[in-house]
């Protein structure tokens, strides 16, 4: 049987993404991760897949962590608000300001993450990354 970090470099591979989501959290779909916790070991797994060199498993890691009731995912997708890859950012952007993927979130953010959203809303050099970081502090505004 493959460990978490083994499950989470699966993410690099195309293909093996359903085997390492369904292996990491039991299931596949948005709302199973919603209302499944995610063990200790699978957490902090994806935490340190959050510093992985492939921008897929980061990219991934974001995904899985985005729907996590944890607070800890929160403060470790902070970090990625200043990946080098576009997508890794937009992915982290909407993950900071997305209540609707976790409805048990309190909406607390780190310190200086609210401000950080409003920079890169506006100076970001991917204008997709500014447009979802104005859309997360659009929502963040709704709660």
């Amino acid at each position: 049987m493959a460990s978490d970090d083994e499950l989470v470099g699966r993410f690099a591979t195309r293909g093996r993404e359903i085997e390492a989501l369904r292996a990491l959290t039991g299931g596949i779909t948005a709302t199973h991760m919603r209302r499944t916790p995610i063990t200790e070991e699978a957490l902090a797994a994806l935490v340190r897949g959050l510093n992985h060199p492939s921008p897929r498993v980061r990219w991934w890691c974001v995904q899985v962590l985005d729907h996590a009731t944890d607070p800890r995912a929160v403060t470790a997708i902070s970090a990625l608000l200043e990946d080098d890859v576009p997508r890794v950012r937009r992915a982290a952007a909407h993950a900071l300001g997305c209540i609707s993927c976790k409805p048990e979130w309190d909406g607390a953010l780190p310190a200086g993450i609210t401000a950080k959203l409003a920079d890169i809303a506006v100076a970001d050099p991917n204008q997709k990354v500014r447009r979802e970081a104005t859309f997360a502090l659009s929502r963040r505004e709704r709660t």
